[in-house]
């Protein structure tokens, strides 16, 4: 099993952009998702770093986001002990971040205002 895998990237972290639409290129609409801040360095972070091969199997990756950067840890884990199938974590962790927003029509959760105010989150995929 390959080792932790842990990189720094300062500045203040970036989050992924939504997808636009603009236009139209042969009569359909043109649809892009723009460069978020701090990719770049993500990237070259990622870039220092980069196992030769890259692992198989479930990780667990560690975040810490603060103004002055962002701590990243990818850590291997035992296969067998988790659900490494879809749906993707960040997708179930979005929904119920969402889901539980306060909405003015009424229709959400009501349980906080914004999702903003989330400041930690723990979830895993279990078998």
């Amino acid at each position: 099993m390959a080792g932790t895998i842990s990189f720094f990237v300062p500045g203040p972290p970036g989050a992924k952009p939504r997808p636009r639409t603009v236009g139209a290129r042969g009569g359909k609409p043109h649809t892009y998702t723009p460069r978020a801040r701090g990719q770049d360095a993500l990237e070259l972070a990622i870039a220092r770093v980069r196992p030769k091969e890259p692992i198989e199997g479930p990780v667990k990756l560690i975040l810490l986001a603060t103004k002055k950067g962002l701590t990243v840890e990818i850590v291997p884990l035992k296969a067998g002990d988790y659900w490494v199938g879809g749906p993707d974590l960040d997708n179930i962790v979005k929904l119920v971040m969402d889901c539980c927003q306060w909405k003015k029509d009424g229709s959400g959760g009501d349980i906080y205002l914004n999702d903003k105010q989330v400041v930690w989150v723990e979830v895993k995929k279990a078998k």
